[in-house]
């Protein structure tokens, strides 16, 4: 099975482009040096840019930037600086968008159109137009007014000749049409685009040549397809790029030719784009490419390179996308059993049906693979699996209800019964899969219209004869009656005529209905294979946005390991015994947050962090790095999800207070207990309580007079979690935080 691993609507979201800000302290120190009040306001805006763009969508970012965002506007409207008003609205829209405030953020983005508008500032226009753009959602069917309103931006950056962004506007505009099966104008807008680039000199071209060319191989046009392939191939290599877009390209090319059966040229595209995947080290792109490589060499019979080829991506590389790794377990597999290696071919059918019961494929990944284990088990003559699985599939065919599903059953379903001596119901079995075939359903049932055609003319004519020869001797009996008995035939023959002229008429309606209903039913099956590619390519976008998120937040945590390494690295050159205490507990503070991000990309919901486990490993870290052998931990921790906005600062809290604890309240190493408790109050609000039974705190401590760096800590962090903080003695220290959780599941 082929696997095209990039599709071709490479966006399907337009954001604005918002110039990404300078040096947020260089920028800030710029605003507070300038005196020309239009220069400042654009500073203040580039300046809330940053916070915008900034990676992530932290509600405190984008506070930051209004901020800005309103210094900036009323420095514009002191002055009449109308662009920069614009510019502002466009600016607020984006922040409010990227907040997840999108009805605030699309009644900015009309404000910016009707300013800018106003004034004539058509590339910002068309930068508010693209804004205006993202509000509108394809699946709620909003898609005409998606593709309007990109129509304008593109015009508005064509006026301001900023023909790179009508170019990259415009590409999007295409692909919009893709979507609604508009193919023949979402070319026309794709070459467009092309000329557009051209025309801002662009020379990275490579990309809108890759898509114009699969455009054409999916409209049919395989001959145009392959000329822009090349030529994205030849422009790619013109300007030296060896990223993940070279490997698409010769990957696409690679299956066209496979398409029109000239393997040799497939396999050399398949080769260089292996060579780049792996030059990339992309193992997701290395599978896929072994799959495409090892179907070709098992059709030249090279049965050992193609299991080499195999065995070595296996072994060398551990892609992360399920589909990828089923997809080459069954590769290998297929090869086995070509060679008859049924043993071998086992192994693999194994592997691929333990991912089948740990993970929640699609039902047609199921079917898929149900078939795949068919043909292992009909090939071993274990004809009662091979049953086993046929019925399986008989229940996911009734539920996906499409003609491919219950072809392939009543076929299995066919061998199986034969194979078994049932031959009745295999009888039955080949007759639903011949119903099920389209073509030889229309043959047979054009015959049979031909037998009942001829087989009524026949009748007709010999009704015709009965008829002539009663006449005949009706005529030849009786003479006396004769006109009256030719009357009777002649009423008798014009009824009969009657007769099949009606009859005629009802098998014309009746043969009209049949084919108005077969094209139909056949315009319903093109439509529903359109709409399981789409699901299917949706699926993979969204298994590879997860992975993306997942290797962001184990980066994050390799990051911040490698920043304790560091802070431990100094400790060892350091002799001032302060400093180092200051190096230690800032690598504590490091690792609370670690930890969070840890427990993000091990967990399968990686918008929020599970408290019990993240507080236990919290807890377990600061007794290890310090001497407790005296102290005894009481955890009594709520089942409760927080998000990274919450989790993060109760992380630093309990550091500051554990770290605390330990260190200032058992100073004689008395025994202690340290007990922590996170509680629910009500459905949204809970109490962090923190105890211990030391020294306590100095009869004359005042908490607002307490200027350690600790305590202003927990005081900041409380405030970040907009809660409470209460700190006193009661047998030892007390601290008890009591906050809402706004994003409480």
């Amino acid at each position: 099975m082929k696997n095209i691993f990039i599709i071709i609507l490479t966006y399907m979201l337009f954001v604005p482009a918002i110039p990404f800000a300078q040096e947020q302290n260089k920028l800030l120190q710029l605003v507070e040096k300038e005196n020309n009040k239009q220069k400042k306001a654009d500073l203040l805006q580039e300046l809330s840019s940053y916070y915008i763009l900034k990676p992530g969508e932290e509600k405190s970012d984008m506070d930051s930037a209004k901020v800005y965002l309103q210094q900036a506007e009323k420095i514009c409207r002191e002055i009449a600086y109308h662009k920069g008003e614009g510019n502002n609205y466009l600016l607020f829209a984006g922040a409010y968008r990227e907040g997840g405030d999108r009805v605030t953020g699309k009644k900015y983005a009309q404000k910016a159109i009707d300013c800018l508008t106003k004034y004539n500032e058509y590339s910002l226009l068309g930068e508010a137009y693209m804004e205006m753009a993202c509000y509108y959602d394809q699946y709620e069917g909003e898609m005409e007014e998606k593709i309007a309103t990109t129509a304008k931006g593109i015009e508005a950056f064509k006026r301001a000749k900023n023909y790179k962004r009508a170019a990259e506007a415009n590409k999007v505009y295409g692909e919009y049409f893709f979507l609604i099966n508009k193919y023949d104008r979402a070319l026309e807008e794709l070459k467009k685009s092309l000329s557009l680039y051209k025309k801002a000199g662009a020379k990275d071209l490579q990309g809108i040549y890759d898509i114009i060319g699969q455009a054409y191989v999916i409209t049919g046009n395989t001959e145009e397809g392959i000329k822009y392939g090349l030529l994205a191939l030849k422009t790619a290599e013109e300007q030296g790029d060896r990223s993940m877009q070279l490997c698409t390209i010769n990957n696409r090319l690679g299956l066209t030719f496979d398409s029109l059966n000239e393997n040799d040229k497939a396999l050399k595209y398949f080769e260089d784009a292996l060579v780049l995947a792996k030059e990339n080290n992309d193992a997701n792109a290395v599978y896929f490419v072994t799959n495409n490589i090892a179907s070709i060499l098992v059709l030249k019979n090279k049965v050992k390179e193609a299991l080499k080829l195999e065995e070595d991506a296996l072994r060398n590389y551990k892609a992360t996308d399920i589909g990828a790794i089923v997809g080459l377990n069954s590769s290998i597999f297929y090869t086995y059993m070509y060679s008859k290696e049924f043993d071998k071919a086992k192994k693999y059918l194994d592997k691929i049906m333990e991912l089948k019961v740990k993970h929640d494929f699609a039902e047609e990944e199921i079917f898929r693979i149900n078939h795949l284990a068919s043909n292992y088990y009909f090939s071993v003559k274990d004809f009662n699996k091979t049953a086993q699985l046929v019925e399986e599939n008989r229940f996911l065919a009734k539920k996906m209800n499409v003609v491919p599903s219950w072809r392939i059953y009543y076929i299995w379903k066919y061998r199986v019964d034969s194979a078994r001596g049932n031959y009745k119901n295999a009888l039955i079995a080949h007759q639903e899969y011949k119903r099920f075939d389209d073509s030889i359903s229309s043959v047979n049932k054009s015959e049979q219209i031909a037998q009942l055609q001829v087989q009524y003319e026949t009748e007709k004519k010999d009704q015709d004869i009965k008829l002539k020869q009663q006449n005949i001797e009706l005529l030849t009996q009786e003479s006396d009656l004769q006109k009256s008995r030719a009357e009777d035939a002649r009423i008798l023959r014009n009824l009969t005529f009657i007769g099949i002229i009606v009859l005629l008429i009802i098998l014309g309606l009746l043969y009209r209905n049949y084919r108005n209903k077969q094209k139909a039913n056949s315009k319903l099956e093109e439509q529903q294979i359109v709409i399981n590619d789409k699901n299917h390519a949706l699926e993979h976008l969204l298994n590879e946005k997860e992975w993306l998120l997942k290797e962001i937040h184990h980066r994050v945590k390799n990051n911040l390991q490698i920043v304790m390494s560091l802070l431990n690295t100094q400790s060892a050159y350091l002799k001032d015994k302060s400093a180092l205490t200051a190096i230690r507990d800032s690598q504590h503070r490091v690792h609370s947050m670690s930890l969070i991000h840890q427990k993000l990309y091990q967990s399968e919901d990686m918008t929020s962090i599970p408290m019990p486990a993240y507080i236990t490993d919290l807890t377990e870290y600061l007794k290890d790095s310090f001497d407790t052998s005296n102290i005894h931990f009481d955890l009594t921790i709520e089942h409760v999800d927080f998000d990274v906005s919450i989790a993060v600062p109760l992380g630093l809290i309990l550091n500051e207070a554990i770290t605390n604890s330990i260190k200032y309240g058992f100073p004689e190493k008395e025994e202690g207990v340290i007990s922590i408790k996170l509680i629910q109050n009500t459905e949204d609000t809970f109490m962090l309580y923190i105890r211990d039974n030391g020294v306590g705190l100095p009869d004359d401590y005042a908490i607002k007079k307490e200027n350690s760096l600790g305590l202003n800590l927990i005081k900041g962090l409380t405030e970040d979690l907009d809660g409470s903080l209460n700190l006193y003695n009661d047998n030892g220290v007390v601290i008890e935080i009591t906050f809402i959780n706004k994003t409480f599941k």
